[in-house]
């Protein structure tokens, strides 16, 4: 029984049409994306994609932009169903757009239908082995009620991933506002969550941005507030892992239904916490996962965990070799112009930016320990900010066996 995990990097492609990803080493049954649709470095305006699919026909992906620069904010978002790599351009129209045709013996193939951002870096987290995977829509938060459930995942999961859109947006569809969030939940249902909330269409003086990271629910969404934080709007936190899907409960219903699309996965050990940044370079071994890990998806948050009045936050995948991160900003309250910039990295595990994207840490993943792991920041300033994790491991053992033999004379 064992899982098998890889993180690699590839480039986006000259033209439309099928691409080969080889080197993976085995067969996938699930991969996770990330990119910011850029060149390593500093750079203004985000675009930020995240997704992942379980097989052709089962992706999903989201994406947000914020633009840099303009006296009125231009940001939008995407929710789809039908790609697990996407991104729209400012007038919402398709920009990039990639499904999976298949998971292939040492890697995949996926089929490019629009391509802008050649020669891009995209990194995947892969999975397989005894990893078994779905994906698709998951439930609809109401408005109103204490839990819904959703089923037709055709296991009891020990993993999920959660991802959504806000409000006011149709699955495989595109908006406006930069309103996009994940969750994750782990085998011991211990979970956490961030959001990002950036309005469209607001004049200077009055634009209002705001983001979260929660370490008790695998869903949020913000209601903005102006000059005051940002609160709750929505809320949900995983209830059960169930045999044939899972349930969630609702501590805050939306004004209007927030669409959500899942990753549930089993046959492998997941471990979701949160820890605080180290404040100066050195390393940092965090412990209590339970199992030595094979690779994980990080994503920090402005301060400690809570709710801010800014984006400052990045994610990133690691395999302990292979490292990708996303940093992204857009500040608050501002009277010039919007100040909307992203900040990549194609070699660190872990990534820490202010809301104008300075850096203010970035580590590699060290080592998987027997019950974590370590980091090495490389650089650290004096902040504490909040640092969200998933990780992942072989499936637990089965435990023994309490027959007791019994000797028969005849």
């Amino acid at each position: 029984m064992a899982l098998s995990a890889k993180v690699g990097q590839f480039n986006t492609p000259g033209a439309t049409g099928n691409q080969v990803i080889t080197g993976v080493g085995f067969q996938p049954t699930f991969i996770f994306f990330l990119t910011g649709l850029g060149a390593a470095g500093a750079a203004t305006s985000v675009r930020f994609s995240y997704g992942w699919t379980a097989g052709a026909g089962k992706d999903v992906a989201f994406y947000g932009f914020g633009v840099d620069n303009q006296s009125t904010t231009d940001t939008g978002r995407s929710h789809r169903r039908d790609f697990c790599i996407y991104r729209c351009s400012t007038t919402l129209a398709t920009s990039d757009q990639a499904s999976l045709v298949s998971f292939d013996s040492d890697g995949f193939t996926l089929n490019w239908g629009a391509i802008a951002a050649t020669a891009q870096p995209v990194a995947y987290l892969a999975l397989g082995g005894d990893a078994v995977a779905n994906a698709g829509a998951g439930p609809t938060i109401p408005t109103s009620g204490a839990t819904v459930a959703l089923t037709g995942v055709g296991f009891l999961p020990t993993a999920l991933l959660l991802g959504n859109g806000a409000a006011s947006i149709t699955p495989s569809a595109n908006a406006d506002g930069n309103f996009i969030g994940f969750g994750a939940a782990g085998s011991d249902a211990a979970e956490a969550s961030f959001t990002l909330s950036s309005p469209n269409g607001t004049s200077l003086g009055t634009t209002d941005v705001g983001s979260a990271l929660d370490t008790d629910s695998i869903l949020q969404t913000l209601t903005m507030n102006g000059a005051s934080l940002p609160t709750v709007e929505s809320e949900a936190a995983l209830s059960s892992f169930d045999s044939d899907g899972f349930t969630l409960g609702i501590s805050d219903s939306p004004a209007a239904t927030v669409a959500t699309s899942y990753g549930a996965l089993r046959g492998l050990q997941a471990k979701v916490g949160t820890f605080t940044k180290r404040t100066s370079i050195g390393t940092q071994a965090i412990t209590g996962v339970g199992f030595t890990p094979k690779a994980g998806i990080f994503w920090s948050f402005s301060s400690s965990a809570g709710i801010a009045n800014s984006i400052s936050a990045a994610m990133s995948v690691s395999d302990g070799t292979t490292e990708y991160s996303v940093g992204i900003g857009d500040v608050d309250a501002r009277t010039t112009s919007t100040n909307v910039n992203r900040r990549i990295s194609t070699t660190k595990g872990v990534y820490v930016v202010s809301n104008a994207v300075a850096l203010q840490g970035e580590a590699d993943v060290q080592s998987w320990d027997s019950d974590g792991f370590t980091l090495n920041w490389t650089t650290a300033d004096a902040s504490a900010q909040a640092i969200g994790y998933m990780v992942f491991g072989d499936p637990a053992a089965p435990p023994p066996s309490t027959f007791t033999p019994r000797t028969i004379v005849f």
